[in-house]
């Protein structure tokens, strides 16, 4: 209108009233009829600029500016009666002025060039004011009555254009939040995993509201820490901490102070302490209560518009909005705890039942036998099959009768993972019963001969607190969990560390209030953790192994005990039997004797008085050579009878055994035996009678040579120290001979039993009587025939020579 006769006014009113009245008709933002408005305004009346403020907290503040986005905008308030805005906007009318050099500084800061023309209309509803519409020219310039009609009729109805948007907003924000609302309550009703519904519910606030991003954090129970749970549309290289003090960040204000939290600047918000975190604008963050307790935060950030992209202001009803969604979290989060509590409980309920299933199972297996040794395979078979409680390995320790130290008394488990990969493909468990299962594992476990069972039953751990864990648990009663072991310097339970035993449980054994033993389980290819449930439930299956382990033992006792018995009836009728033998025998010798030395003396004259190739000559020394081989058998006889007390000095059984070997050099050469030796040092020295270990070693070694004399084959002899409780020394003579009958093998240490042609059947039971009789040991014999005989003699420990020990008293 810088030319009013070059157009015709009628004309650009018209154009200016179409123009405004299709861009305020359509349904668009208020935001994007605020930027229209002002271009159309300044083309259709030719001005160079216009702007329009809406009065916001009682003050006027620039909302749009022709060729600026809003996001560009600095922060314009003006108060009302301030400058010709304010005046306009107080007054309720045009105001149009001419402006010298001191423009209004919102206008300098997007003009480039001086403005000396200013209308301001204001935008009235009902005397209500809601803005101001601005234009202005860069040269002197009059506005006419009609062009300030025009521009109170444009903004007139741009009061109406923003009402209509600002309702529209209203209801489809209204329809936004009931379908958000809609949708969480979806969320919550049919999604009971904890994490996956935080992430929803993350996820719908954020979409719903069009926030750049949303994150629930959940109270960390006794702590004052809330941790980050769920996050949506962050970047992961800028993510919010993990956890945060209660106080401290937006979320720790919210948790701290209980109530909802809002800003449309976080940068300079001083009342958020310490660092947000990440980089923000805005900000709504609301509690999470459960019957009036903080269980958490929901917060969202940077609210967009969904056409523009722009960053745009919370209002209440968005923080009304996320205050919902946070109360129904917060409710469905607390289903979702009960049901996965309720579901614990149930899975804990069935996985009691299982293992009390299966210990009844295992239990029953137990008293099925009273066989220790037996009882001991089923009890560490159970602890490592995977249909049992799955451990990788397990060694059992047994107290010693002394109650002086733990002595190993079985390992099963390998000793390395190839090991333990070839026993999990060696048995196939499809379609087996445990038991069947139980029986298969330790047959194999028996023959693979895994180091770790070897290793663990040489094994003896004194109880002292100071040797290490596996004595502490037997001293102390108690399970411990060893984590990273090291066993103490010089203590004998290094054998764990030398098997890779590092991370372990260790689980007394108590039977009738008294540890008997302890076990060791572990992990060591699998590396499965070991909980405390699963330590309870061991400590369960102990307390049963306790009681089969018991009852062997009791029954093992009786075994004994009635062996003993038995032993000590036969031995006293063997010894009355022997008695009467004895007396019978030594009687018969004596009246034998005196015939027998006449008879032998006249024979050994008439030799001396005949021709030496005379036949009665030949007769007489027949007749003498028979009588010495009966004054022999005599002379066996009652030394037999005679018996004699044993003399106990320190022997080397070595070198005794070494000139027994002498003796029968030639006689081994002549029937082809070959003779091998396998002697401990620890086995060495013996208190013993030493006449009478000669002569048992002379009998055992000839019988063994005789047995071989035709065939010829191999004589072994052993000395070895035993290592078991009742400790001692063994000697095993063992030949390839040609064996003894089963039926002989009852009657073989009787007096004058013998299947040889010659001889008198008392070696070997001079041989018994040396041994039990005298040194207190015991002598076994097995054989079959064709296959060859061992003899096994045991030596108590008593008579094993020990530094700066008397000898022993006598039998």
């Amino acid at each position: 209108m810088d030319e009013p006769g070059n157009r015709d006014p009628h004309g650009v009113r018209f154009d200016l009233i179409t123009e405004v009245g299709r861009v305020l008709q359509s349904a668009r933002s208020v935001e994007q009829i605020l930027h229209d408005i002002v271009d159309l305004v300044a083309g259709l009346m030719k001005v160079d600029g216009s702007s329009i403020f809406l009065y916001e907290d009682g003050a006027l503040k620039l909302k749009v500016y022709k060729g600026v986005e809003e996001e560009s905008l600095e922060p314009v308030s003006v108060e009302l009666g301030e400058g010709a805005v304010g005046e306009a906007a107080l007054r309720g009318r045009p105001v149009a002025v001419l402006l010298d050099e001191s423009a209004p500084s919102f206008i300098s800061q997007y003009c480039p060039e001086p403005v000396h023309s200013l209308l301001c209309v204001p935008m009235l509803e009902d005397d209500s004011l809601i803005g101001v519409l601005n234009l202005h020219h860069h040269g002197d310039r009059q506005y006419s009555d009609v062009e300030q009609g025009f521009a109170s009729f444009i903004a007139s109805q741009l009061v109406g254009a923003i009402r209509n948007a600002q309702l529209q907003e209203e209801i489809l924000r209204g329809l936004r939040d009931m379908a958000t609302l809609h949708r969480v309550s979806q969320i919550v009703s049919s999604v009971l995993d904890e994490d996956m519904l935080l992430d929803l519910i993350a996820q719908t606030a954020a979409e719903h509201l069009h926030a750049r991003g949303c994150a629930l954090r959940m109270l960390v129970p006794m702590t004052d820490q809330l941790e980050l749970r769920s996050i949506f549309g962050f970047d992961p290289q800028i993510s919010p901490p993990k956890y945060i003090r209660v106080g401290y960040g937006i979320a720790g204000k919210v948790a701290l102070e209980m109530r909802p939290f809002v800003s449309n600047d976080v940068e300079h918000d001083e009342t958020i302490a310490g660092e947000v975190g990440i980089p923000l604008k805005s900000s709504i963050c609301v509690p999470m209560l459960v019957k009036g307790r903080l269980i958490g935060t929901i917060g969202v950030f940077d609210r967009t518009d969904p056409d523009t992209g722009r960053i745009v202001p919370f209002d209440e009803s968005d923080v009304g909005l996320v205050a919902s969604i946070g109360a129904q979290a917060a409710m469905a989060i607390e289903n979702a705890n009960l049901f996965d509590e309720a579901r614990r409980l149930s899975a804990d309920k069935e996985l009691r039942i299982k293992e009390l299933s299966l210990l009844l199972e295992i239990t029953n297996m137990m008293r099925s036998t009273l066989d220790l040794e037996e009882i001991l395979y089923i009890i560490l078979t159970s602890v490592t099959m995977g249909q049992g409680l799955g451990f990788n390995r397990a060694c059992l320790f047994l107290v010693d009768e002394n109650k002086a130290f733990l002595r190993g008394a079985m390992a099963v488990g390998p000793a390395t993972a190839e090991e333990a990969q070839q026993s999990w493909n060696a048995i196939d468990p499809e379609g087996k019963t445990l038991a069947e299962l139980v029986t298969e594992y330790g047959r194999y476990n028996m023959s693979a001969g895994f180091n770790t069972d070897k290793r663990i039953r040489e094994t003896r751990i004194p109880l002292d607190p100071e040797k290490g864990v596996v004595a502490r648990t037997a001293l102390e009663r108690r399970s411990f969990h060893a984590v990273h072991y090291s066993s103490p310097e010089g203590s004998e339970e290094t054998v764990l560390h030398e098997l890779n035993f590092t991370i372990f449980a260790s689980i007394p054994i108590v039977a009738k209030d008294t540890v008997i033993g302890v076990i060791v389980v572990d992990n060591f290819v699998t590396g499965e953790p070991i909980t405390d449930d699963l330590m309870n439930f061991l400590q369960l299956f102990a307390n049963q192994a306790a009681s089969a382990i018991e009852m062997a033992r009791v029954y093992q006792n009786l075994e004994e005990t009635n062996k003993r018995l038995i032993d000590a009836r036969d031995l006293l009728v063997r010894t009355k039997t022997l008695a009467t033998l004895g007396e019978f025998s030594a009687g018969v010798a004596h009246e034998l004797r005196n015939p027998l030395v006449s008879i032998g003396g006249f024979a050994r004259r008439l030799m001396r008085m005949l021709d030496a190739d005379a036949k009665e000559a030949k007769y007489a020394r027949i007749i003498t050579t028979e009588v010495e081989n009966l004054e022999r058998i005599l002379s066996q006889i009652l030394e037999f009878v005679s018996g004699g007390r044993p003399v106990r000095k320190q022997v080397d059984v070595f070198l005794l055994l070494e000139q027994v070997f002498e003796l029968f050099r030639e006689q081994m050469h002549r029937a082809g035996v070959v003779l091998s030796t396998d002697f401990e040092e620890e086995a060495r020295m013996l208190w013993a009678d030493e006449v009478q270990l000669r002569q048992l070693f002379i009998n055992l070694v000839k019988n063994a040579i005789e047995a071989m004399d035709e065939t010829g084959g191999a004589l072994t002899v052993k000395a070895i120290r035993m290592r078991d409780e009742t400790g001692g020394v063994g000697l095993e003579i063992r030949d390839t001979g040609c064996g003894i009958d089963q039926e002989d093998l009852e009657r073989i240490f009787d007096p004058f039993f013998s299947r040889k042609a010659a001889g008198t059947g008392l070696g070997l039971s001079m041989c018994s009587r040396i041994v039990e009789s005298n040194h207190g040991g015991r002598i076994f014999i097995e054989s079959a025939r064709g296959e060859g005989t061992a003899v096994l003699v045991w030596l108590p420990e008593e008579t094993v020579v020990k530094p700066d020990a008397a000898p022993p008293d006598p039998i």
